[in-house]
């Protein structure tokens, strides 16, 4: 029980800066020199609302860095976390099997 409290935790900071970036990234869109930010949007595109999710999460990242790098973190230590439990759980039962 002492291990899953940290990992919960972490999951929703996690969840918590995601979409904190998503929010910040959407800001994009109200301003007026908004082509000036995007890369990977075409150049061509005249509306904002076409403006591609990973151009908001660069902008977020551009403004607002400690949320998103927060994120990028907890995104690679939840994943890291649950990829050791995986293979710990499938050596034990590798290990149950064996006997």
């Amino acid at each position: 029980m002492k291990k899953i409290i940290p990992f919960l935790i972490l999951v929703l900071i996690m969840i918590y800066t995601f979409f904190l970036t998503s929010w910040i990234g959407s800001y994009l869109m109200l301003k007026e020199n908004w082509k000036e930010f995007v890369v990977f949007t075409p150049q061509s595109v005249t509306d904002r609302n076409d403006i591609y999710l990973l151009d908001q999460w660069i902008y977020a990242f551009n403004v607002r860095p400690v949320p998103s790098y927060t994120f990028i973190v907890s995104l690679f230590l939840v994943i890291s976390i649950s990829i050791y439990y995986l293979r710990k759980r499938k050596r034990k039962q590798k290990a149950k099997k064996d006997i």
